[in-house]
């Protein structure tokens, strides 16, 4: 799973609350647009925006 904004580690809803623990793999980076549609958020890549 990819998270960002909140559910990050530290964040407010640290998605590390969740039980089982999700496994922290590392950092990464996706291309893409970042939306916010009627209190759903999201990213759609860049991959499938063609």
């Amino acid at each position: 799973m990819f998270v960002y904004g909140t559910l990050r580690r530290g964040g407010r809803n640290d998605i590390n609350r969740l039980q089982p623990p999700p496994e922290y793999v590392g950092m990464g980076e996706v291309r893409g647009v970042l939306y916010h549609r009627t209190g759903i958020r999201g990213c759609a890549s860049a991959a499938s925006r063609r």
